[in-house]
């Protein structure tokens, strides 16, 4: 029993060190800005699937066929992440038309440079239905409480034990 309190214990730790480096790179000042979002919808499948994480980075330059993500990150707006389908210069300014790949036809909005996040990197598929999950207000509490408490109860046990010891060493000399 007490080997399966140390596996889940350990599972539980690399699943919390997992989300923590999830929220804390993109606020880390790295170069290139890497940004760690989910895939909130099924607009690029069968390339992106709804649930997973996308990297995404600032690119020298973006050119059709490259999956951008562009618009901002806020309370009430998502970026979205779609594939470049046609690039136009207006008045000096490239102007880019996206489309999702699941998706007939082109987005109606047409795309600054300055409102592109990046380039899409990397992509892996499930990690944000966890990450979206421990984002909750709820769990990331009882993430930080639940291995507070559990490691109160160790440590504490480890130096009552201790004291005991030393107890007896004393009252046998």
């Amino acid at each position: 029993m007490h080997n399966t309190l140390k596996l889940i214990y350990g599972i539980y730790l690399g699943l919390t060190a997992v989300v923590c480096f999830c929220l804390i790179v993109p606020l880390l000042p790295v170069v290139r800005n890497v940004k760690i979002l989910s895939v909130l919808t099924g607009s690029m499948e069968p390339v992106f699937h709804a649930g997973g994480v996308v990297i995404v980075a600032p690119a020298a330059k973006y050119e059709i066929g490259d999956v951008i993500t562009f618009g901002q990150l806020s309370r009430f707006k998502i970026p979205t992440t779609h594939r470049i389908y046609a690039v136009e210069s207006i008045d000096g300014q490239s102007v880019y038309t996206t489309k999702g790949d699941a998706n007939k036809k082109p987005d109606g909005r047409k795309i600054l440079l300055s409102d592109i996040d990046g380039k899409v990197l990397v992509t892996m598929p499930y990690l944000g239905y966890g990450l979206n999950f421990f984002l909750r207000p709820m769990v990331f509490g009882l993430v930080i409480i639940i291995p507070a408490i559990v490691v109160v109860f160790v440590e504490s046990r480890k130096i009552y034990r201790e004291v005991a010891v030393n107890k007896r060493e004393t009252e046998n000399v």
